[in-house]
């Protein structure tokens, strides 16, 4: 019978994955589907079926690649990488040959040590670490670096204007100077202020992208770009944070104070415990070395802070611990002061390792005015320096391998540097978890069939015993008389 396409089914469709899962060669193969013709042959069709739609989130085919997202350790790896290499380009003291190492926890051991899991990912900030915050101090070192060269001349001929700013007149200008300068109090304050206040014209040089601590809400109404909106947010994150790469943040050393004495009554304990001394270069808790060397190790008079000890300073021991070195500081009475110099200090080295000594000379005042923090920073860092000028080679560090000693009259103070041995601190976990594993069945037989055969030997022990001692106590006559005896009783 004649056959229409109405009087067959229609063919299935062959199963189809995702279009965007296929492979070109895949997408090739399956083409479009045949419909059914009128003479009962396949032709293709003009209208393609409906794809299928899978959710790419719940893909099973195993042809999507899932995101790497980096671990704790890939991202410390990362940051300790960047941290060193910005530690390196930047200048954070101003002696040379000054460097300073990457903190512990950002080094190999310190990232897998115990007590890491207790700090922060990042311990350490800086703008310098960001890299929005880094690429914006480019451009401001490239503008100001604009606004300082000189500036070319303009097209007429002339140098283009730059706004400025006249202050008003110092009132020493009008005063009228009737005394003498050494006389009058007054105007020696008046000329001081003067002097310190400079000229009258002020160039107004602003610098744009300078990261100010109190960002103004007006300056951040007022920007219409986003990009001005978003400098402006990027300082008020940064304003309260403490910037570690910064050079400011760096003219300061904090050290471990701690004085003992083994004559004294505090003996084993320390007269001075140790605490966390912050010294300013030239600022709070900092004094010059020739101030701390006449008032804490050549003044008669000084006396150990604690009140139960009555020893005498010459008898203490002082140390400053800083990172992983320490400075001790130890005094000794001479029997005769150097002569010639009875009041003047004196300064001399002396090498531990090849014994050489330097020559005795008297502390300059420049070193004299050396800031103590900023000596106590050499000493902890200035590992490079050497001797200058030498007769006998020598190049073993002058801050490390050298006991630098001050001479005052009859007293002599040593100061030499020690290494440290850091120990880590290790703390037990927030939760300790106690499994509570009752004895299995197989432990139970195991000891009971041990304590059956101990139980078995002790027996036997005690068995043996009582043999030899019946052995050895009764003779062979005396057996037979109680036997007698038994058999007679029996009898009777």
């Amino acid at each position: 019978p004649y056959r229409t396409s109405m009087s067959s089914p229609p063919a299935p469709l062959p199963p189809l994955s995702p279009p965007f899962l296929l492979p070109e060669s895949e997408m090739e193969a399956v083409g479009e589907p045949a419909a059914p013709s009128e003479e009962g042959g396949e032709a293709p069709s003009s209208e393609l079926p409906p794809r299928l739609f899978r959710d790419p989130l719940q893909d099973d085919t195993g042809l999507y690649i899932a995101e790497q997202v980096a671990s704790a350790d890939d991202r410390l790896k990362s940051y300790s990488v960047a941290f060193k290499q910005e530690l390196k380009d930047v200048i954070l003291c101003i002696s040379p040959f000054i460097s300073f190492k990457e903190p512990f926890l950002l080094v190999p051991k310190g990232m897998r040590c115990p007590s890491r899991d207790y700090f922060p990912e990042q311990v350490y900030l800086s703008p310098l670490l960001n890299k929005d915050f880094k690429e914006l101090d480019s451009r401001r070192k490239r503008q100001l670096l604009k606004d300082v060269a000189p500036t070319s001349q303009a097209a007429n001929g002339s140098l283009p204007p730059r706004s400025i700013r006249v202050l008003p007149s110092h009132r020493l200008t009008s005063a009228r100077i009737a005394e003498h300068l050494g006389s009058s109090q007054d105007l020696a304050k008046m000329v001081a202020d003067f002097r310190a206040q400079g000229g009258r014209i002020r160039q107004r040089d602003v610098d744009p992208f300078a990261q100010s601590r109190e960002p103004s809400v007006k300056s951040f109404s007022k920007s219409n770009s986003e990009e001005e909106r978003g400098q402006i947010q990027n300082e008020m994150a940064w304003a309260t944070k403490m910037d570690c790469l910064n050079p400011v943040n760096h003219q300061r050393v904090c050290v471990l104070f701690s004085s003992s004495s083994a004559q004294s009554n505090n003996a084993p304990n320390p007269c001075v415990s140790p605490w966390i001394v912050t010294m300013e270069f030239y600022g709070k808790n900092d004094l010059t070395l020739g101030i701390f060397l006449e008032r804490y190790c050549f003044r008669p008079s000084y006396q150990c802070p604690s009140v139960f000890c009555e020893t005498p300073m010459v008898h203490h021991i002082r140390r400053f611990v800083h990172g992983e070195g320490c400075v001790q500081i130890v005094l000794k009475e001479l029997d005769s002061p150097v002569p010639g110099y009875q009041h003047t200090i004196l300064n001399y080295s002396w090498c531990r390792i090849c014994k050489q000594v330097t020559p005795v000379v008297p502390l300059s005042n420049d070193s004299w005015s050396m800031s103590f923090a900023k000596y106590l920073e050499l000493r902890f860092y200035g590992h490079q320096y050497t001797r200058r000028a030498n007769i006998e080679p020598c190049g073993h560090s002058i801050h490390k391998d050298y006991h630098q000693y001050f001479s005052y009259n009859q007293m002599v103070a040593s100061f030499s540097y020690t290494p440290v041995r850091l120990l880590e601190i290790c703390l037990p976990a927030p939760k300790i978890y106690i499994k509570n594993q009752g004895p299995s069945k197989i432990s139970l037989l195991q000891d009971l069939k041990d304590f059956s055969q101990k139980v078995s030997q002790v027996y036997l022990a005690i068995d043996d015993r009582l043999t030899s001692l019946k052995t050895d106590t009764f003779s062979k006559t005396r057996e037979e008389k109680m036997e007698d005896l038994f058999a007679q009783k029996d009898v009777t």
